[in-house]
């Protein structure tokens, strides 16, 4: 879908080299859905970013794109499932941040 939009994406700064005790299913599904959520809603010829973060025993990933934004009256709701905000461009069923949280 990024390719589709010429959506520039990229990764930032270096990939700490760790070793996770986790689902891995889980987390390969929230990391698609924030990337997913950002392509959506980043225009046309837009830049998405992706990057991590190692800080003692935490990883933090994070993704970061030239969207609009969310407003500050969407953002309690933002993680309810099935939520999607009252002028929405894109489609989809509103469950994609449910699951990243």
């Amino acid at each position: 879908l990024a390719g589709e939009k010429g959506i520039d994406l990229s990764i930032q700064g270096p990939v700490p080299e760790v070793t996770l005790r986790c689902d891995q299913a889980r987390i390969e599904s929230a990391v698609c859905n924030l990337l997913d959520n950002a392509i959506k809603f980043t225009p046309p010829g837009g830049k998405v970013e992706i990057g991590a973060e190692q800080a003692e025993e935490i990883l933090r990933v994070w993704v970061q794109d030239d969207g609009a934004g969310i407003s500050l009256d969407e953002l309690p709701h933002i993680f309810e499932r099935f939520y999607r905000g009252p002028d929405s461009p894109a489609e989809g069923s509103g469950l994609g941040l449910a699951i990243v949280q």
